[in-house]
């Protein structure tokens, strides 16, 4: 049989607990699991570059090297895109935290309209029909000079 769990006010259940550092570590990789990942790729491609080196072995040397960059590569891509996401996430939660303390529904979607021609104005056909005019006159007269050109040869 389980302890009944003692009261605790709303303002104590908000507040945040410390956390260890180890535990913050662990938060931080279930958020981003690409970035551990890359920096260990990293580390293993530097230590094999490493041993490469030691054992005199150049191109397998140079291999891990390039290995590395593309290691490092990904990994800063990862953090880009995972600070990004979290950003994201972080906004999204302070807006219903703030709608939750002000008692506000959420936001409605935005209506969808039956009749959307105001979003796309009818075209001015005089000025499609003028442009194609000058277009045609343009390619009749570069025919023209072409011609008189190849006659010249």
């Amino acid at each position: 049989m389980t302890s009944p769990q003692p009261f605790i006010p709303d303002e104590q259940q908000d507040a945040p607990r410390p956390v260890g550092y180890i535990e913050h570590g662990w938060n931080k990789c279930k958020e981003q699991p690409m970035v551990p990942i890359g920096a260990i790729a990293t580390t293993a491609a530097l230590l094999g570059a490493s041993a490469s080196l030691r054992s005199g072995n150049r191109r397998q040397f140079q291999h891990f090297l390039r290995l590395r960059v593309a290691a490092q590569g990904v990994t800063v891509v990862a953090m880009v895109v995972g600070a990004f996401m979290l950003t994201e996430k972080a906004e999204d939660a302070a807006e219903k935290r703030a709608r939750a303390r002000t008692n506000l529904p959420p936001p409605d979607p935005a209506p969808v309209e039956e009749n959307v021609e105001h979003m796309y104005p009818p075209r001015n056909k005089t000025k499609v029909s003028d442009f194609t005019r000058r277009l045609r006159e343009a390619e009749d007269q570069q025919r023209t000079d072409d011609a008189i050109n190849n006659a010249r040869k």
